[in-house]
């Protein structure tokens, strides 16, 4: 990791994420609109749309020096804290990402993931209590120890419906069968429309069925239970289950990035998406994934217009 990378002060609304590109370049995600934007600080840019008002959240960063644990309140905290200087609410995210360093490394018995879950979990019941209304979630390792959240929040127009997904594949996260602490709260992916145009924002998805990773081991099947599961997410018959009647491709798929635990398999993974989802923007990061036998992790956002 360069040092001077991390040392260096990026502009307003710019986030260095310590995740390398699989095929040894850099990597640059910009999000662009042609609406009229206020950037509020470095951390905070705000827009409005037919949607309703946009908040973009990016670069915080826990400081170094204290437990993990602490370094999931201090984001947390300073998400509040940020969104309401900009005039929203923590229930006003539609979108978030958690960066975790170490994200598979055992602090006690307890992996790093399991301890953002348990911290995330205790703010989470603060904020939306038993409504599960999470916002649709990526949580993902980088090459740095400590942790970085950003977020995108929405407080829609009367016209614009907020929904949450979740997918017939798949078990909802907050419900899976462990300890209560430990279930990720988060949405399948949040559907965001307006007079029959919109968004989702799918969130990171990888080789699980019910609760279960499926096919340990074998790359090529992990990318195509991946695809098949973000299919099922957006296709009509589950849209329809939340009376959203799109008819959506995984060509629909505006842009996407693709995690990917080792250099050799990004061949694989490259040419399976490539064949599912066309020539669109797409990413290929090296990063850990949040369980061992996990080898990649799709999240993606989809345009229906």
């Amino acid at each position: 990791m360069p040092t001077e990378l991390l040392q260096t002060k990026f502009p307003e609304g710019v986030t260095f994420i310590p995740q390398p590109l699989a095929n040894g370049k850099i990597g640059v995600e910009i999000w662009d609109c042609d609406l009229k934007f206020n950037i509020m600080s470095k951390h905070v840019v705000v827009c409005d749309s037919c949607f309703g008002k946009w908040a973009f959240i990016c670069g915080i960063r826990a400081p170094e020096g204290i437990s993990f644990q602490d370094q999931v309140k201090y984001v947390l905290e300073k998400m509040e804290i940020l969104l309401k200087d900009a005039g929203f609410e923590f229930q006003d995210l539609v979108r978030t990402w958690f960066y975790i360093g170490d994200i598979l490394r055992k602090e006690g018995n307890t992996v790093r993931y399991d301890l953002l879950n348990k911290v995330r979990n205790k703010f989470y019941a603060k904020v939306w209590g038993k409504d599960k209304q999470y916002p649709a979630s990526t949580g993902i390792g980088m090459q740095e120890k400590g942790l970085i959240m950003e977020g995108i929040a929405l407080k829609p127009s009367h016209k614009t419906n907020v929904i949450r997904l979740e997918n017939p594949l798949q078990k909802s996260s907050f419900n899976y069968r462990i300890p209560e602490e430990r279930r990720p709260k988060f949405c399948r992916a949040i559907v965001i429309e307006n007079n029959n145009k919109g968004i989702i924002f799918v969130s990171g998805t990888a080789s699980i069925r019910g609760e279960n990773v499926c096919y340990a081991g074998d790359v090529e099947m992990q990318t195509f239970v991946t695809i098949e599961n973000i299919e099922a997410l957006i296709k009509k018959d589950n849209l329809k289950r939340y009376g959203i009647n799109w008819d959506l491709l995984l060509k629909n798929t505006a842009f996407m990035k693709v995690y990917i635990k080792e250099k050799k398999y990004y061949p694989i993974v490259r040419n399976i998406c490539q064949q599912h989802f066309g020539n669109i923007p797409q990413l290929y990061l090296l990063a850990d994934i949040c369980r061992p036998e996990l080898m990649v992790e799709i999240e993606a956002v989809v345009i229906k217009t």
